[in-house]
């Protein structure tokens, strides 16, 4: 009876890798398949599973992942009392446990390709805006830095502010991620449809060992992310990582998407964090052009950017070590995978896509 049981996880095992596999190659090869997945099928389940799991206030994939360690332990240990028993002999143990490990691989592959893998292949979020990349140059990236700071400087004195006079984000902020993506869906129609809650991670620490400020999981429909890093980062990867859950995977385009919402929200504190990350990511592009134009508009931050710059250096430095560089070189490898061939890299092409937009929209920042 348990050879035919482990039969049966082996060949649904099988089905659904195969399955898996041939769906993403159908994404890579046929460019209207992705869209059309993403249409018909991911977008269903999207809607009814994670209308479900956004009624939870936890993160339900924080709650499985300590189910399964525990349940995994708990295997092992039955597995050891009945062979001790000799209820069982340790070869029907391998045999087992390897059928539910197929198993466990199979269903997880299955659920990242269909929920996640195939999404990269989707058509651009650019393409779809209206927004090119051409024509960009250095006088263009010098304008939209010296426009941000202004921004920034103007907010300084709308947004709350800690007991150190840093930017403060309040638990009943959140929510504004969602309203911020549909308020922007009424703009690019590719971003309507339902939002479920962000989530803040119990085991935020873990998040900031690995660097990461925010996690899509496919397996959940969840949009989560690390509550501990410093406020100002908060908004931009709530909307972010709700940026993933309307299929775009690629970290750019979801950057540029978490900017546009960021910036056009009814929220100081979001709009704030938009620019802030827009900063850095243009200013660290600046400074590789443009030294004397980098320092020149650096020198014209308010405190409020200098002290919460500062705050993020020191925060993140207090986790620089083993652990950040295998999470990094993880993340390069799994993005390269995915066809964003500049790996971890890719965050950073969000510059192109801003400058993209200010070109386009030329009265926002003359």
């Amino acid at each position: 009876m348990r050879q035919i049981k482990n039969d049966k996880k082996l060949v649904i095992s099988v089905v659904l890798m195969l399955f898996s596999i041939a769906t993403y190659f159908m994404a890579k090869a046929f460019p209207g398949f992705a869209q059309w997945h993403y249409q018909y099928i991911y977008l269903a389940a999207m809607n009814m599973i994670a209308r479900i799991t956004s009624l939870y206030p936890f993160s339900l994939l924080e709650l499985i992942s300590i189910f399964l360690i525990a349940a995994v332990i708990g295997y092992f240990v039955a597995a050891l009392v009945k062979w001790k028993r000799r209820t069982t002999t340790f070869k029907a143990i391998c045999k087992n446990g390897l059928a539910n490990l197929f198993l466990f691989i199979a269903v997880i592959f299955f659920l990242y390709t269909e929920n996640c893998g195939i999404n990269y292949y989707r058509k651009d979020f650019a393409a779809t805006a209206g927004i090119t990349t051409d024509n960009l140059n250095q006088s263009l990236l010098i304008d939209v830095c010296r426009h941000i700071v202004t921004q920034l400087n103007e907010l300084e004195s709308q947004v709350s502010l800690d007991e150190n006079g840093n930017l403060n984000i309040s638990r009943s902020d959140y929510q504004e991620g969602i309203q911020a993506m549909k308020k922007l869906g009424n703009v690019y129609g590719d971003l309507e449809g339902y939002y479920p809650n962000p989530k803040p991670l119990i085991f935020s620490e873990f998040m900031s060992y690995q660097f990461l400020c925010g996690m899509y999981s496919p397996f959940t429909f969840e949009a989560t992310f690390n509550e501990d890093m410093p406020d100002f980062n908060i908004p931009f990867t709530i909307c972010h990582e709700l940026s993933h859950l309307r299929g775009f995977m690629k970290e750019d385009e979801a950057n540029f998407i978490s900017f546009l919402a960021c910036i056009g929200s009814d929220s100081p504190e979001f709009r704030y964090s938009g620019y802030l990350l827009a900063y850095i990511y243009c200013m660290n592009d600046l400074l590789e052009y443009n030294k004397e134009a980098y320092q020149e508009i650096k020198a014209e931050r308010c405190q409020l950017v200098i002290r919460d710059l500062e705050q993020d250096r020191m925060f993140w430095d207090n986790f620089r070590g083993k652990v950040a560089e295998i999470s990094s070189t993880t993340n390069d490898l799994y993005l390269k995978m995915n066809s964003e061939e500049d790996g971890v890299e890719s965050y950073n092409r969000v510059v192109e896509l801003i400058l993209g937009y200010y070109n386009k929209n030329v009265d926002l920042y003359k």
